[in-house]
C-alpha cells in the first residue's frame, strides 16, 4: 500500500489479492461512513523502529505523517475515481 493526502485531496493504492475484484464507489463510501460513525481513535505504534498509524482496531500502516486524532474529524469524504491497474 502507499498514499498521500492533504487537504482537498488524497490517493491510496492497494495491492490486489489473488482474483480480487474492484470494489464500487457506493461500498467503500458505506464502509467509510460506518467508520466516522463509530468515531475510531487514532493508534500509534512503532514495529521495527517504523511508525504505524491505524485508527480503532484496523489495521495499522508505516506512516510518518500527521493524521487527525479521530475518523470523525475527517468530515465528508468523496470518492471520484476506483480503478484497476497493473493488479494495483
Amino acid at each position: 500500500m502507499k498514499a498521500h493526502h492533504w487537504p482537498g485531496e488524497g490517493r491510496i493504492t492497494f495491492s490486489a489479492k489473488g482474483s480480487s475484484s474492484l470494489p464500487d464507489c457506493a461500498s467503500l463510501l458505506a464502509k467509510i461512513s460506518a467508520w466516522q460513525a463509530e468515531d475510531l481513535p487514532r493508534r500509534v505504534t512503532f514495529d521495527g523502529g517504523l511508525r504505524e498509524v491505524g485508527f480503532g482496531e484496523l489495521p495499522a500502516y508505516p506512516c510518518g505523517g500527521t493524521h487527525v486524532a479521530r475518523l470523525s474529524d475527517i468530515g465528508q469524504v468523496t470518492i471520484t475515481q476506483v480503478k484497476m491497474k497493473k493488479g494495483r
